[in-house]
């Protein structure tokens, strides 16, 4: 179930940007409520994550989907059991981001070289494919957050360090990290009055 393990590591949606009525959903390590309970209760961190997500899409509470999981021990059987198609769910955040990341290349660009005040010249190097432009937004959050420059960030990358690896490197918190990364797509989408810095 590495799906759902990717999906709930970075799940609970904004609405970042629109395609076809629905929103886009950049997924980054989103705050679960109660997580100390959870982890006092005996659930690892990844199991809540993993519950957390089942009980996203499928409307049903966190109690249920983890004392599902807990007699049965398997997450793809809990999320067919809960009625959550992980694949399914993975294809329209795929459509969605590739329709984000194709309108808004040259609001990243501006953005990102505003962001970390640099020329568009040095960000466009950095982005050159949509996968690039996607951990480039990511990675702009990980040097602030992380105070360092961006080019550091893209080197620890590029040197086949995984995000995972970068953001526990640079000591970065999760859930900071994700609001600071919702608030560069709401700036980019032209949604938030925040400044860039």
């Amino acid at each position: 179930m590495t799906a759902i393990l990717i999906l709930a590591f970075f799940a609970v949606p904004s609405a970042y940007a629109q395609h076809g009525g629905k929103p886009y959903t950049h997924h980054q390590m989103a705050p679960v409520q109660n997580m100390q309970k959870w982890l006092q209760e005996g659930y690892t961190k990844k199991e809540v994550y993993h519950a957390a997500f089942i009980a996203e899409h499928s409307g049903k509470k966190m109690e249920a989907v983890l004392q599902y999981y807990k007699k049965h021990k398997s997450w793809k059987e809990t999320a067919t059991h809960f009625g959550v198609d992980v694949g399914k769910i993975r294809a329209e955040h795929h459509e969605a981001k590739e329709h984000f990341y194709a309108a808004n290349k040259e609001n990243i660009i501006r953005y990102l070289a505003q962001y970390n005040g640099r020329s568009r010249a040095d960000i466009e190097k950095y982005a050159r494919r949509e996968e690039d432009r996607h951990f480039l937004i990511l990675a702009s959050a990980l040097a602030k957050l992380g105070h360092k420059n961006l080019d550091t960030v893209m080197k620890m990358h590029r040197s086949g360090n995984d995000p995972q690896e970068i953001i526990e490197s640079l000591k970065v918190d999760r859930h900071a990290l994700f609001k600071e990364v919702r608030s560069i797509h709401e700036a980019i989408q032209g949604t938030s009055t925040r400044p860039p810095n």
